[in-house]
C-alpha cells in the first residue's frame, strides 16, 4: 500500500491545502484547497507538490505572461519552494527541515528566472554553499558531476593550495582513494591527515 503523504496545511503557490477530499478516477489522492483569491478547488497531491497546480485558475493569465510553466526553470522553482516551505514534500527534511529557506525575492517566479536565466541541458538547480539558502549569488545551474562533488557528505581537504573533495584530490595525485578511506576508518583520522600520510608514504617509497 502506498503511504499517504500528509499535506493538509501546506501552501503551494496560491493554494492552501485544507483537507483530503478523496480520490479521482485514476486512484490519485485529491485535496480540497483554498486559493488566495477566495475560491476553493480540488487538486491531486502530485500536481500540487510538483508545481503543476498553483492556483484555482485565477492566476493562469499571469503564469502565461512568462510562458514558462512547462519548463525546467519553472519546475525547478516550484520544487525549490516546496522542499523548503512545505512539510511532507519529498526531501523536506534535507531542506526546510534543517533551516534552508528561499529568499523573499524568489517567492515569485519572474525574479528567480531573471537571476538564474535558462537551465542548460542536463543541468539542475544547485546551491554553491550547501548549507546556505536559495538566493542570488548562492545558486547556479550545475551538471550532475558538479552536484556530486558539492554534497554535504563529501570530505573536503586542501591539496596544492585548493580545496577539493578527497576523491578528487586522490585522483589528481594518483592515489588510491580506498586506501585513504580505510585508514580514516581504522585509525579515526581526518581526511586531511590520511591523505597527507599517504602522500608522505609514497614520497618515502619513491626516494628510498
Amino acid at each position: 500500500m502506498t503511504r499517504l503523504i500528509q499535506i493538509a496545511g501546506n501552501k503551494y503557490g496560491k493554494l492552501l491545502v485544507v483537507a483530503r477530499s478523496g480520490t479521482n478516477n485514476l486512484g490519485q489522492v485529491t485535496w480540497l484547497c483554498k486559493c488566495d483569491c477566495g475560491n476553493k478547488t480540488i487538486a491531486t497531491g502530485h500536481h500540487l507538490r510538483y508545481g503543476e497546480t498553483a492556483s484555482c485558475g485565477c492566476s493562469c493569465a499571469i503564469v502565461q505572461t512568462h510562458g514558462k510553466r512547462n519548463t525546467r526553470e519553472y519546475r525547478s522553482w516550484m520544487m525549490m519552494k516546496n522542499r523548503c516551505q512545505n512539510y511532507g514534500t519529498p526531501g523536506w527534511e534535507n531542506y526546510g527541515g534543517r533551516g534552508i529557506t528561499v529568499c523573499e525575492e524568489w517567492q515569485s517566479f519572474e525574479p528567480f528566472y531573471e537571476s538564474m536565466g535558462e537551465c542548460p541541458p542536463d543541468h539542475s538547480l544547485d546551491r554553491i554553499d550547501v548549507n546556505g539558502n536559495y538566493e542570488p549569488g548562492n545558486c547556479r545551474w550545475a551538471d550532475k558531476y558538479t552536484q556530486a562533488s558539492n554534497k554535504r557528505t563529501n570530505i573536503k581537504i586542501l591539496h596544492c593550495g585548493e580545496v577539493k573533495t578527497l576523491k578528487a584530490a586522490c585522483r589528481d595525485a594518483g592515489l588510491n582513494y580506498k586506501i585513504v578511506h580505510q585508514r580514516m576508518r581504522k585509525k579515526g583520522t581526518s581526511g586531511q591527515e590520511s591523505f597527507d600520510w599517504y602522500i608522505d608514504r609514497e614520497i618515502k617509497r619513491l626516494t628510498e
